[in-house]
């Protein structure tokens, strides 16, 4: 596979950033891309995937530093969506999913229309959204989800994905 510096100006990139692009590739190159195929085959959750990514911190990219999160920019958590995606899309989508949810509460709050009242009432669920996401980061899940039949092929329930978004 290529490398970052491939097809990304690198001046333009926090070396804290491209740290992480790098680990990403590593990680796709040594775990996910071994696993997409049966992932995509059984059409089932990447959770031999989700527990690398949480132990290597990444489900708190887009989580604001004063919560634990990293703090990434939607442009920069783009770019860590698209290196994992490289390697296994289903990582990738469901990825993308929880860091939505993250950064929907981020940017929500810091929108210029919001009254003082309004971030006032929207700041404790914020806050608890962020500390349990960082709190559940840690922890990957303790057993495969539970697969629902659907059809020929085989689906996984919703709730398997409790941990990866903490709204």
């Amino acid at each position: 596979m290529s490398e970052i510096s491939d097809y990304y100006d690198l001046s333009r990139i926090r070396p804290e950033v491209q740290k992480v692009l790098n680990r990403v590739n590593e990680l796709g190159r040594e775990r996910f891309a071994g696993r997409a195929r049966g992932v995509d085959d059984d059409a089932s959750f990447p959770v031999e995937n989700y527990r690398d990514l949480a132990e290597e911190g990444f489900l708190g990219l887009c989580i604001p530093q004063e919560f634990g999160g990293w703090g990434f920019s939607m442009f920069e958590y783009a770019m860590v969506g698209a290196e994992i995606g490289k390697y296994c899309g289903a990582t990738a989508l469901t990825f993308n999913m929880h860091n939505s949810s993250m950064a929907w509460s981020r940017f929500m709050f810091e929108m210029p229309n919001l009254t003082v009242e309004e971030k006032a009432t929207f700041a404790p669920l914020r806050e608890r959204q962020f500390r349990r996401a960082i709190a559940e980061k840690a922890s990957s899940p303790s057993r495969s989800p539970k697969v629902v039949r659907t059809g020929p092929r085989s689906r996984t329930r919703p709730s398997a994905a409790r941990w990866m978004a903490a709204g």
